[in-house]
């Protein structure tokens, strides 16, 4: 066989040098356990990503509110926006609106009495209405009144009063009312129809007066009916300015307008003065000798809604035409002649005439803008700075979280393992009470504490972080006892038992350390999803109120379908870093969880 000839090395060739691998022994002796852990965490290329992830998150959070120019809860207007606003109210009437002569009454009891009297004549006449010409008599409160038909087509009435005037007999004449108790006039009257042969029935007049009679031969019951006091109608009389509203109230002006839409009248004279009226359509106008706007006559009533509104003549006439005519928009001229665009915009039986007005309109919902990148929410706020606030709030309320429940684990999980028996019993129970609370409800009934007691805002996410942490621990709690099971048998446990030292020594200084790397692997990839349960809670509206924000509060806007389909710059933000936050730390949870891996090769 051929002898295998072995390379012969010289001064002036060098060996080749062997690479020596992470977890080679020879480099173990030269590195630190920390830096150790540190190079592999290293050379995790996910784990790197994840702590930039996190940097980026936290910069974002903590660093970027002190350069934007918005605070948390600042709303942005515009100023010069117009919007419909409701300027005057106008409805049909359809029931009787009553006129009474002043000095007289007619109580709410005399109006149901003479709605009765009405129904029960249309259900004797099928359903017509009282003619003109006829009268229709009702009792109320002991007085007997007539009613008479002033214009059919309206419909509107006038109401008088009977009063007994006299009984007639066979010889005889009894005069009851007061009045006329010495009028010969009358009682001559009254002798032509006390004969057998004279009518048992009827009416004529005395002195203005209308008498109407009834009864036998033998005798018959005389009765006075009054002038008119009341008008009941479905018009509605409306004065253009204070100054005509005692002509409006007043009854006999009513009853001479009524009678003049009735009858076709272009005028009418009350108390020495001319008013001239001007039919529109279904509607009087009324005007004095001057030409100046008085009253309007319509079955249409007008409200203002704005305080300082005076509706004018021609804003009606607009009004009333556009409602007959069922125009949506329309035009009026205001007090200094300029039109004025309106609409009418109808709520079941009310009709709200609209103008537009300029006030200061919340921006709400606003695509993202030069001004603000990722545009405004839906209660005009800036998107951009409510997301940073939100994730100082999100960000801290996971930590904060993490480290209340990995301290209250530790002390519990550390007792229990390291003393078992019936301490480790006892405790581990608890770990099971605690397990057996359900979360959500347990959260609701806080949350529905904290409103009944009106919690400031600050204030619910201190209460909000105690509630996580006293209902999360219990995890790290069992690993934490898990480990000092099978820490407390080992060999350099045995030397502290030797040494004497005090037991909280030998937990906290000696068990505790060799189990914080894992707890610091479950601490990270748990922060994770303490900030989904927090974005949870706030999704659902138990998390912090506004105008506080967190990123599942922002989440939370998007429950409003229009806000979803429309508005992706409210809520997708706000899911994406939730997203990014919760891989961010569970990728760098991997890589310290690989690192702390001895056995890891990289």
């Amino acid at each position: 066989m051929e002898e295998i000839k072995k390379p012969i090395l010289n001064e002036q060739t060098a060996a080749p040098e062997e690479e020596m691998k992470l977890d080679d022994a020879r480099r173990v002796k030269v590195l630190s356990p920390g830096m150790l852990v540190f190079k592999r965490f290293i050379r995790n290329k996910l784990a790197i990503a994840g702590t930039i992830i996190l940097v980026v998150m936290f910069l974002f959070a903590f660093v970027g509110p002190l350069f934007t120019p918005y605070s948390i809860a600042q709303q942005f207007t515009d100023t010069n926006a117009f919007q419909w606003s409701e300027y005057a109210t106008v409805m049909y009437n359809n029931e009787l609106r009553y006129t009474v002569q002043a000095g007289k009454t007619f109580s709410k009891a005399d109006q149901t009495a003479l709605m009765l009297a009405f129904s029960n004549y249309r259900k004797s006449h099928n359903n017509a209405d009282l003619p003109a010409g006829e009268t229709l008599e009702f009792t109320s409160g002991g007085n007997t009144y007539y009613v008479e038909t002033l214009n059919p087509e309206v419909p509107s009435y006038v109401i008088r009063a009977k009063e007994d005037l006299a009984t007639v007999g066979v010889g005889k004449i009894d005069i009851s009312a007061e009045e006329y108790a010495n009028d010969p006039g009358l009682e001559a009257e009254l002798k032509k129809l006390s004969v057998p042969m004279a009518p048992t029935s009827g009416e004529f007049e005395y002195n203005g007066k209308k008498i109407a009679f009834s009864g036998n031969k033998m005798e018959r019951k005389f009765v006075m009916i009054g002038d008119p006091f009341v008008l009941a109608t479905e018009n509605i009389f409306d004065s253009v300015n204070r100054d005509y509203d005692a002509l409006a109230k007043n009854m006999q002006f009513c009853v001479l307008l009524e009678e003049a839409l009735r009858d076709n009248l272009t005028s009418v004279t009350f108390e020495d003065k001319t008013y001239n009226l001007e039919e529109k359509g279904e509607d009087l106008i009324v005007r004095d000798d001057q030409g100046a706007d008085v009253m309007t006559v319509s079955e249409l009533v007008f409200g203002t809604a704005r305080n300082g509104v005076v509706l004018t003549v021609p804003f009606k006439e607009a009004t009333q035409e556009a409602v007959r005519g069922k125009v949506e928009y329309f035009e009026f001229p205001d007090e200094n002649g300029n039109m004025v665009e309106a609409r009418l915009h109808t709520v079941n039986a009310n009709i709200y005439v609209e103008t537009q007005m300029k006030s200061e309109l919340v921006r709400i919902d606003e695509p993202p803008s030069r001004e603000h990148p990722l545009g405004l929410d839906h209660n005009g706020m800036d998107v951009l700075t409510r997301l940073m606030y939100g994730g100082r709030i999100s960000l801290m309320v996971g930590f904060v979280v993490i480290f209340f429940e990995t301290f209250i684990g530790v002390i519990i999980g550390g007792i229990s393992g390291y003393f078992g028996g019936w301490v480790d019993t006892a405790l581990m129970r608890l770990v099971d009470l605690f397990n057996a609370i359900p979360f959500y409800p347990m959260v609701i009934i806080m949350v529905s504490v904290m409103d009944a007691y009106r919690v400031s805002g600050y204030a619910r996410i201190f209460f909000l972080m105690v509630v996580l942490g006293v209902l999360g621990w219990t995890g790290i709690a069992r690993v934490t006892r898990g480990q000092i099971l099978s820490l407390r048998e080992q060999d350099f446990m045995v030397a502290t038992e030797a040494t004497g030292i005090r037991t909280s020594r030998k937990i906290f200084r000696h068990l505790i350390p060799n189990v914080m790397p894992l707890l610091i692997v479950n601490a990270t990839m748990g922060l994770g999803g303490v900030i989904i349960s927090e974005a949870t809670l706030g999704f659902l509206g138990l998390g912090v109120k506004y105008p506080l924000a967190s990123w599942g509060s922002i989440i939370n806007q998007a429950t409003d379908m229009y806000v979803m389909r429309t508005c992706w710059w409210i809520w997708i933000p706000a899911g994406c870093l939730i997203m990014l936050s919760v891989l961010g730390f569970n990728f760098v949870g991997d890589g310290l969880r690989d690192a702390y891996d001895p056995k890891m090769k990289r």
